[in-house]
């Protein structure tokens, strides 16, 4: 845990709760679980490694934002085999009856629209990229299927776009490692494309794919079909031209992809990427 993220992470999980909790626009489907309090220790040489060895953060319990008969899973488990019929979890999660669901397709539409609705919306209206890949995000389903509700945690990784934020009127104190704010909306993009839709939507995508024998190009397609219609839900709530330009980006050009493996061999820190096709528009999945 990094020094920047024992500062960081609390004064995020503030910003973001009083986001959640003062737009209406989110219905009352996203929350963050709090970080109460960062700390770690300040090495007189400065030692990077030593600091981020000796630091720890208290965050909340899950449980606090888990509602009688809801059922919170981290998304990277939805598209795991459930042991006893090894169907994805997520088509036993979101089974509308007792029956479980045969319609792969259906049920990632119900999901992907919620969990894009709070996503693109805090995105576009706020400037902030979650940090929303699987381990970072818990869905909480009911009785009734589908997700009622998503919780977020961890903040080391979100990526805020301060301009946008501040014509928002809020502001955020930063720590001097600035990794956390970004001035450049080209770049913030590529935090939204990784997280969300490779790590996230595209995960569980393929492992319903691999169940149901539904091309993993038709949950594209309707990953796709669902972003352009947030974007239109969203089109009086943002800059026209922002909008326009974002809305292009996403569903026309290329996209930025995240080099992890060159990474991992170059011992880099720092994030590379590398451009990759919009897997909307060879799904077919424009609008």
């Amino acid at each position: 845990i990094t020094p920047r993220s024992c500062h960081m992470g609390p004064r995020v999980a503030r910003l973001l709760s009083g986001i959640f909790e003062n737009d209406e626009g989110f219905h009352g489907r996203a929350a963050g679980v709090d970080e109460m309090l960062g700390a770690h220790y300040r090495a007189p040489d400065g030692a990077h490694e030593l600091q981020m060895q000796l630091s720890y953060i208290v965050r909340e319990s899950v449980s606090r934002h888990v509602a009688p008969g809801e059922i919170a899973a981290p998304a990277a488990a939805l598209a795991q085999p459930f042991p006893d019929d090894g169907l994805p979890l997520l088509l036993g999660l979101a089974a509308p009856t007792d029956a479980p669901p045969t319609d792969g397709l259906a049920v990632f539409e119900a999901y992907a629209e919620a969990f894009l609705s709070v996503v693109l919306r805090v995105y576009l209206v706020y400037g902030i990229a979650l940090e929303a890949h699987g381990q970072n995000v818990l869905a909480c389903f009911g009785h009734g299927g589908g997700p009622t509700k998503f919780l977020f945690r961890d903040y080391a990784g979100i990526r805020i776009h301060e301009p946008t934020l501040r014509r928002r009127g809020l502001d955020l104190e930063v720590h001097p490692d600035r990794r956390t704010v970004v001035q450049d909306f080209d770049d913030h993009r590529f935090w939204l494309q990784h997280r969300t839709y490779h790590c996230h939507l595209g995960h569980i995508a393929h492992g319903l794919a691999a169940a149901t024998g539904i091309s993993e190009r038709c949950y594209w397609h309707c990953a796709g079909d669902i972003t352009a219609s947030v974007f239109e839900q969203l089109r009086g709530a943002v800059d026209p031209d922002h909008w326009a330009r974002e809305r292009r980006v996403l569903l026309d050009d290329d996209w930025g992809a995240k080099a992890s493996l060159h990474m991992r061999l170059a011992n880099q820190v720092r994030d590379l990427s590398f451009t990759a096709p919009n897997p909307f528009h060879q799904a077919g999945g424009k609008s």
